[in-house]
């Protein structure tokens, strides 16, 4: 009857525990890898240069990603061009997707299927990216943006 009685709750630790455990650093930083890959394998397949990752990008598309993690809400980021410039950028033409579904690939698979979505991703006067992976609620909010 004991053992019963730890179960539940060491599954419930375990949840709590796991869950804080998704929205560190490293987390970010190997779901980026991930995204990054599967979107120029993407580029690959139509004939269109890789993207390469800024660090400054990819801190402006992270702190969007947590805001919507942390609100529950998917919206684009305001100001987004003064915000690239304000980090040093040279930013010319440049577009965001944005995202959340229960895994990140389903998050991709879907901006694949939506045809602003897809322009973006092989756009060729995009070269540049910044990638933003957060969870909340059980979902991944991903903020990919795109600039040449």
């Amino acid at each position: 009857m004991r053992a019963t009685k730890i179960v539940p709750v060491v599954l419930v630790l375990t949840t709590v525990l796991a869950t804080l455990a998704v929205d560190t650093p490293a987390f970010a930083r190997t779901t980026r890898q991930k995204i990054l890959s599967k979107v120029n394998h993407i580029r690959r397949d139509h004939n269109v240069r890789r993207l390469d990752c800024t660090p400054a990008a990819n801190d402006v598309a992270q702190a969007h990603s947590r805001q919507m993690a942390q609100s529950r809400t998917m919206f684009h980021t305001s100001n987004l061009y003064s915000r690239l410039r304000n980090r040093g950028l040279s930013v010319d033409t440049w577009g965001e997707n944005v995202g959340y579904a229960p895994r990140w690939w389903r998050v991709v698979t879907l901006w694949m299927r939506s045809t602003g979505h897809r322009h973006n991703m092989l756009n060729r006067r995009f070269h540049r990216c910044g990638i933003g992976a957060a969870s909340g609620g059980g979902r991944m909010w991903l903020t990919l943006i795109l600039y040449g």
